[in-house]
């Protein structure tokens, strides 16, 4: 988190908001944990949505696109989606 908010003057931290899906915390509760661990970056802010990323990119007016899924790595894609590439050795 701390890389990723350097590298743009707006990041928002978004959860995929998935009915099929039994999870362990809500989408509130966890835009509720995301908040306070992210509360000291103030150009960070917590989202949620239904449907494509890409979609969800495009109506934020994001450009890029990091994905981190934990202890995996981060990759990082352009909105319109032609370029990836990993970051991390593992991923």
């Amino acid at each position: 988190m701390n890389a990723a908010q350097r590298f743009s003057n707006k990041l928002i931290v978004s959860i995929l908001r998935n009915d099929e899906k039994q999870a362990l915390f809500s989408v509130e509760e966890r835009m509720e944990m995301l908040a306070e661990v992210v509360g000291g970056f103030p150009n960070v802010e917590v989202g949620a949505f239904d449907g494509l990323l890409v979609d969800y990119a495009a109506q934020s007016g994001a450009s890029v696109i990091l994905r981190a899924f934990a202890r995996v790595g981060l990759r990082i894609r352009i909105a319109d989606g032609a370029h990836e590439s990993p970051a991390a050795a593992g991923d």
